[in-house]
């Protein structure tokens, strides 16, 4: 039993840890819709050889998830407005949750031939599961994500469509 739950591991997306998309559209604001499921304003990020940062903002705020390529980068989840102990009273700390990212080979619906899939798992008080798409095109981007929890993560499901502030 112990060898067996020594093995467990948590799932990750499949696919790669790099893209030459992570090169161009890395460090590049985009704005979106005033009017979208997610309530987005802005998202931004950035890229590293293990992993990278989505830094955005919505109607709480601006947020920051850091994510690792093919393993778990552990943090609070950026909200902090959610239930704690007591169902009705917010618990003023973000959730822990781990998240990990791959540059899927997969059309998001096809918008792109290359997709950023960032899936975070929500190991707390409460257990949920957030997974995150990102397809990027000349000068936009398209999300799109599904939430698996309850009492929680509002306004994590849905989709939107941002342009670069610089407009490529």
């Amino acid at each position: 039993l112990q060898a067996f739950t020594d093995g467990l591991r948590m799932a990750v997306p499949e696919g790669a840890g790099d893209n030459p998309l992570a090169e161009r559209f890395g460090g590049q604001a985009f704005r979106f819709e005033e009017e979208n499921d997610l309530g987005w304003r802005t998202a931004q990020f950035s890229f590293g050889e293990q992993g990278g940062s989505l830094l955005y903002e919505n109607a709480t705020g601006s947020h920051r998830l850091d994510f690792a390529f093919g393993g778990q980068a552990r943090q609070p989840f950026p909200e902090t407005h959610y239930f704690g102990r007591r169902i009705g009273q917010p618990g003023g700390r973000g959730y822990n949750c781990f998240v990990s990212a791959a540059w899927a080979e997969r059309t998001c619906d096809g918008c792109c031939s290359d997709t950023l899939a960032v899936w975070c798992q929500i190991c707390d008080t409460y257990l949920a599961e957030l997974r995150m798409e990102f397809c990027f095109g000349p000068g936009e981007l398209t999300v799109r994500m599904r939430n698996h929890a309850e009492w929680f993560l509002e306004g994590y499901s849905g989709f939107a469509a941002g342009v670069s502030g610089s407009d490529e």
